[in-house]
Formats: C-alpha cells, sequence, structure tokens
C-alpha cells in the first residue's frame, strides 16, 4: 500500500477479559451483597416485630386475669356475710325439774349453753325461723337404789299453734334395774332427728318419771336444735 501505511490481514486472536485487581468487587457481587443484606434486615426486623406484638399480647392476657381477680375479690368484700343460722345449746339446770306443761327445765346461759335466733319459755325452744332442724336431747337417769326392775319413757315433742295436742317427734323407752339390788344405779337416753319446724312451733323434752334425771354438768344431760 501507498504512502509508508501498512495492514495486517488475518484473523485477530480474542481479546483476554479484563483482570479485576484484588480486593475490588464486580457490579455482580455487589448487587448480589446488596440483595441478601436487605433480606437480613428485614427478616431481623420482622422478627422484633413479631416478638414486641407477643409480648403486647401477653402483657394484655396478664392484665385481663389480674383485672378479673380484682373484681372478684371486690364482690366477695362488698357481699355481706351470711347469717348464722338459728342454733341452741342448752345444759340441765342444777336442779332440774319439769314444768307445768311437763317439759324439763333448761338453762339457757350457763356454762357453754347459747341460744341464738330461737326464743326459750317455759322449757320449750320456740322457731322463729321456718326451715328444717335437728333437734337432739340427752338424759342421764339415776337413783341411789334400784328395789325392783322398772322402765321410764324419755321423749322430744312438738307443740305447734296449728294443732291442740301435743306431737311426739322422738320417743325412748329406757329400761332400769334389770336385776333387783339395792345399790345405786345410773342409765342415759339419747335422742336426735330432724324435723320441719314452723315459725312459733315449740319443741321440747321430757321425761316419765323426772326425778330421775341427774344435772351433774353440762355433758351429761343437755338438749338443743339447729337449722340444717
Amino acid at each position: 500500500m501507498g504512502d509508508g501505511v501498512f495492514a495486517l490481514a488475518g484473523p485477530w486472536p480474542p481479546l483476554p477479559p479484563p483482570r479485576t485487581p484484588p480486593g475490588a468487587t464486580t457490579p455482580l457481587s455487589t448487587w448480589r451483597r446488596r440483595r441478601w443484606g436487605g433480606s437480613w434486615g428485614q427478616w431481623v426486623l420482622g422478627t422484633l416485630v413479631a416478638l414486641a406484638l407477643v409480648a403486647v399480647a401477653v402483657q394484655g392476657w396478664v392484665l385481663a386475669g389480674v383485672r378479673g381477680e380484682l373484681q372478684r375479690v371486690t364482690t366477695r368484700l362488698q357481699t355481706p356475710p351470711p347469717a348464722k343460722k338459728p342454733a341452741a345449746h342448752l345444759i340441765a339446770d342444777a336442779t332440774i325439774s319439769s314444768q307445768a306443761n311437763g317439759s324439763l327445765r333448761w338453762d339457757p346461759t350457763k356454762a357453754w349453753a347459747f341460744l341464738r335466733g330461737l326464743g326459750y319459755q317455759g322449757g320449750s325452744l320456740v322457731c322463729h325461723q321456718p326451715g328444717l332442724y335437728f333437734v337432739y336431747a340427752k338424759v342421764q337417769l339415776g337413783a341411789p337404789a334400784c328395789p325392783a326392775p322398772a322402765a321410764t319413757l324419755h321423749g322430744i315433742h312438738k307443740r305447734t299453734p296449728r294443732y291442740p295436742g301435743i306431737l311426739d317427734l322422738l320417743v325412748n323407752k329406757v329400761v332400769y334395774c334389770p336385776q333387783s339390788r339395792g345399790g345405786p344405779w345410773a342409765r342415759h337416753s339419747f335422742l336426735g332427728g330432724l324435723v320441719r319446724l314452723e315459725r312459733g312451733d315449740e319443741v321440747f323434752t321430757r321425761v316419765q318419771a323426772p326425778q330421775l334425771v341427774r344435772a351433774v354438768d353440762g355433758s351429761r344431760s343437755y338438749f338443743g336444735m339447729f337449722m340444717v
């Protein structure tokens, strides 16, 4: 060719790929790190948000339980205590004897005797509140001598304005002196049972032979009842 210009003909060898210096990053690796770094941050942020929501829910559940317990305690404190049910326990008078109506005489104030919600009149417990009652009576019987076989009756009875006579609730036959002998003797009789009483009903206990009843102390002869 003219003018001193030369041209080489023939196939040219392929150019080598560009070399990346050590420590340098390529655009592809930078894009990958940015992608994974963003996903990791989003996962951490989502986990923290979920934990915060769980903590709020647990706190709300605990506060609801505490509030309910406080309401129950407040209700219990504001509710008046239930009234005590009628009850009485009488012990034998030191000079126990029968009244004109046949009932034994008792002492409602001596030692551990008490009277609550019931009346006491002439040896009888008077019902002021209708309901089901457990009535009981125990008497100690005895005498210094036992001349011949004999028996007496011990019973719990009721008088009511709705009936003219005396109603037998519980009756026990006590046999004493089974064999004739001259020494002292002692027997006891216990009666107890459930009975329905109305307002104004009177309950009393009596012994056919009241002179046999021994008072001694409050543990030998007693009489009472209580609402169930």
